[in-house]
């Protein structure tokens, strides 16, 4: 299996965000095995500016790499950035369930018809999923991480790692097609 990558710096400019997007879905559009649908690539575009503008509001580091992986049968948009690292120890207060394969899941915030949830083993390896729910929602109640929920939704699998040996934060998006 081929795979075609490229490699983006994300300054702290916010200038910059749709130069760095614009480029990046033109690369994708150029090396994708298959013609990728209007619908597909907006999803792109959604995810591509949340992961961006998180790094930007979020993670205090001068600087971020935007890799794009383009493999057979997926694509994997990933932001790594030696910032702050994303803490979940603030939502255990939410509530927490754990199952008998080691494996822990927490809710992080609703939004009225959802609610973003992270599973994890250990704390330095988040997968984000979504669950639906019936709570009534306000444009008051809308956090930081409605971002994150956005993410969630519009690609298959969501994951963040933190690499404690360099000291790196990792937000990977895969998309199938």
């Amino acid at each position: 299996m081929n795979t075609c990558s490229n490699q983006y710096n994300i300054l702290k400019e916010l200038n910059q965000l749709h130069a760095v997007i614009d480029s990046a879905i033109a690369f994708i559009e150029l090396n994708s095995i298959k013609n990728l649908s209007p619908e597909f690539i907006l999803r792109i575009k959604w995810i591509l500016t949340e992961l961006c503008s998180n790094t930007y509001k979020h993670s205090s580091s001068s600087n971020a790499l935007l890799e794009i992986l383009i493999q057979q049968e997926q694509i994997i948009l990933r932001v790594s950035d030696k910032g702050n690292v994303f803490d979940i120890t603030q939502f255990i207060s939410t509530g927490m369930q754990s199952f008998a394969n080691g494996i822990h899941k927490i809710r992080l915030c609703d939004y009225g018809f959802l609610s973003l949830h992270a599973q994890f083993s250990e704390q330095r390896h988040l997968l984000f999923s979504t669950e639906e729910a019936n709570n009534n929602i306000s444009i008051e109640s809308l956090n930081e991480h409605y971002g994150l929920l956005i993410i969630t939704r519009a690609c298959d699998e969501f994951t963040y790692t933190y690499h404690e040996h360099t000291n790196t934060n990792e937000f990977n998006a895969i998309l199938k097609y």
